[in-house]
């Protein structure tokens, strides 16, 4: 089990440098890998290889000494075991191989240590890790329906299959349980007959957060806060389910929903604009976020409505032909509201609202001040009245 790797049993002059290829002072761990590498199932042999890198006026040969086992945690204590070889600087690899024995299903995090020689006067050198170990089952000749368990823990369990184990072993999702705590989950495989390699997983180890995107029922972004707006979401998540959507208008919790198709009811919604999301919660807990957009709730006879109004006995059609493209606050540099022209205008600051709409004919721009006011700003501009 002591040391080794590239230097070998006992060749330690392999990795000796003398004097002149001096590299920095002290040693470090280089790499922790698991093995078997193409995946751990229940009852394989397990074992870690760790390489260390030396830099030191003399070495020391390095074994794992004490291993400790509680549960699903492993702590390898690697030290020194022979004399140091002096005068000779070494400056390379070795590799120690750590057999862990067996584990049952489920995760398994590990912690190896060096610790030098006092004389080095280094301190010692940790890495913490994780790896997962599956129920793995090689499908017999014949084809026919096999029962596999997890104990679970309240996670989320996958089986996979794989048609054949190589590095890496390429595992495809079947399907996934979720157990409750002290739980056990039970799957009943239809074997193939193939010699293919199944095995249950932690499903949350290496999870796809979900995807979702939001909008309003109905058509554009325009909603009469006198009536209950419905705000829609679509979520899915490839690797598992979808729990539950929420629903944020400027930041702060409006509802949620846990089933298809995912809405939520607004009343009494403040008039103005407002930011709308959606986040989405998958059964590991991963969550996707929707790209935000902005409604406009107006009340009553509000600008949007008169706008819309107004355009319509100018332009032709029905009001709700004019659908609103933005609507954002601004401060115009002169009581003309920015696009009077040919006409003497006061200079003063006047607080208002820049409106672009789309409806027949065209896009219209249109200015508003908060005192009711609105221009049409295309050409020399068009006072349309007021919506007061």
């Amino acid at each position: 089990m002591a040391l080794v790797g590239q230097i070998g049993q006992g060749l330690l002059l392999a990795a000796i440098m003398i004097a002149g290829g001096r590299s920095a002072l002290g040693f470090s761990i280089e790499s922790v890998v698991v093995e078997p590498a193409q995946g751990v199932g229940a009852g394989d042999p397990v074992s870690l290889k760790v390489r260390i890198e030396t830099a030191m006026p003399g070495a020391w040969l390095y074994a794992a000494s004490r291993i400790t086992r509680q549960g699903g945690r492993v702590t390898v204590n690697i030290y020194p075991t022979v004399p140091r070889i002096i005068g000779a600087w070494v400056i390379g690899s070795m590799i120690e191989t750590v057999p862990l024995g067996t584990f049952p299903v489920g995760p398994v995090d590990y912690i190896v240590e060096i610790h030098p020689d006092s004389s080095d006067g280094w301190g010692t050198r940790r890495v913490e890790g994780r790896f997962q170990v599956g129920m793995k089952l090689l499908a017999g000749l014949d084809a026919g329906a096999i029962r596999l368990s997890w104990r679970g823990t309240g996670a989320k369990v996958r089986l996979e299959r794989s048609v054949a184990l190589g590095a890496p072993t390429v595992w495809e999702i079947v399907t996934n349980k979720t157990t409750a705590v002290e739980d056990t989950a039970t799957f009943a495989v239809e074997v193939e007959g193939d010699g293919a390699f199944y095995r249950l997983v932690d499903g949350c180890v290496s999870n796809v957060a979900p995807t979702v995107s939001n909008r309003l029922s109905g058509v554009g972004k325009l909603a009469n806060r006198r009536n209950p707006i419905v705000v829609l979401a679509e979520a899915t998540d490839e690797d598992g389910e979808v729990e539950r959507v929420e629903f944020l208008v400027n930041g702060t919790r409006l509802g949620e929903d846990m089933e298809a198709p995912y809405s939520v009811t607004w009343t009494n919604a403040p008039s103005g604009v407002h930011r709308i999301q959606a986040v989405a919660w998958d059964d590991c807990g991963g969550t996707g976020t929707a790209k935000e957009f902005q409604l406009y709730a107006y009340n009553g006879q509000d600008v949007v409505e008169c706008t819309q109004t107004h355009l319509a006995s100018l332009f032709g059609g029905v009001p709700a032909a004019y659908l609103l493209v933005s609507i954002e606050n601004v401060n115009w540099p002169n009581a003309c509201l920015g696009c009077m022209r040919g006409v003497a205008c006061a200079q003063i600051v006047t607080p208002g609202k820049r409106i672009l709409m789309s409806g027949p004919g065209g896009d219209y721009e249109i200015h508003t001040s908060d005192s009711g006011r609105l221009v049409l700003c295309q050409g020399t501009g068009l006072d349309l009245g007021s919506c007061r």
